[in-house]
């Protein structure tokens, strides 16, 4: 896994498609992790935030949950959480169904807290680490793992059903029937499969490659990112290549938002500003066409930020 720095930048005026460093930006500072990178976050609403962090690899580590209540002006720890079994995974994933109830994946497993985040207890799936999860209501649950594949509950945790047995890096479920899980190792061999019946059963797309994630605005129109953006109209039967901008140095579209069938973020691509100095920064995509046409952002002028997440 390379390690980046990742930054969520809040947009505060208009977004300008343009390759120029853009005004319109607003830089807010997460507290000190010593070194730890934010590795997902999510708003309830457009004051309350979680993000959770990863690890450095050493033993003992700890692991953090942030939480925000004025928009990520300021942010604190919300929950220390002591890990001992090395690496430098940490969490994968953080996501709340509202203001109180949330949940977070990763090298711990599942935990769950009713009180925003004060407390957290595990929900004791079967033992490893998860990369992902898909909370459909506090009953009907799935997460994946590299080495276990697919796990749902549908009684809040107290037991799982293991629903597909291979590597599995990613999953999501557009309601409690569809959705879709990329597999394979996450570099290569991935591929994307599709369920209709609540994942008792997947059957694989034939000719298309893994996501790094996917987003939906109907049962017919998504789209999915793993370096290219592609983008289906027939509920993930068929997938065509939207083109990006062409710039020097980008490693694409690696995360995707759908703010609706014609709005679209997407952000992962990195461009070398300044080839004497080899420094990077982050790239902002965005389309208002449903991705018949992407434009591109650089929001940072003067910190260095070499990767965006949304």
């Amino acid at each position: 896994m390379k390690k980046y720095t990742l930054i969520i930048l809040i947009p505060v005026l208009a977004f300008i498609l343009t390759g120029n460093p853009p005004s319109g930006w607003n830089h807010q500072t997460l507290l000190d992790l010593r070194g730890r990178q934010i590795i997902d976050m999510m708003f309830v609403d457009s004051l309350v935030g979680y993000a959770v962090s990863g690890a450095l690899n050493q033993n003992p580590d700890t692991l953090f949950v942030l939480k925000t209540t004025d928009g990520g002006n300021n942010w604190v720890k919300q929950y220390a959480n002591l890990w001992t079994g090395g690496g430098n995974s940490g969490y994968f994933s953080v996501y709340f169904i509202d203001e109180n109830i949330g949940y977070t994946c990763g090298v711990k497993g599942i935990e769950r807290t009713t009180n925003g985040g004060a407390n957290w207890t595990s929900l004791n799936p079967p033992p490893t680490y998860y990369l992902d999860m898909n909370i459909l209501n506090e009953d009907t649950i799935w997460i994946v793992t590299s080495n276990g594949g697919v796990f749902r509950t549908t009684n809040g945790g107290v037991n799982w059903i293991q629903q597909y047995g291979g590597s599995t890096q990613h999953i999501s479920m557009l309601d409690a029937n569809t959705g879709f899980i990329s597999t394979g190792d996450g570099i290569s061999n991935d591929n994307i499969y599709k369920t209709t019946n609540s994942g008792s059963n997947w059957v694989q797309v034939t000719g298309e490659t893994g996501f790094s994630d996917i987003t939906f605005t109907d049962s017919l129109t998504g789209w999915k990112v793993n370096g290219a953006i592609r983008k289906t109209t027939d509920g993930g039967s068929t997938w065509m290549t939207q083109q990006l901008p062409v710039l020097n140095w980008v490693r694409s579209a690696l995360k995707i938002k759908a703010i609706d069938k014609d709005t679209l973020w997407a952000v992962g691509g990195v461009i070398q500003w300044d080839q004497s100095l080899n420094n990077f920064r982050g790239v902002v995509y965005k389309t208002t066409n449903g991705g018949a046409n992407w434009g591109y952002q650089i929001p940072d002028t003067s910190i260095n930020y070499n990767k965006l997440t949304n």
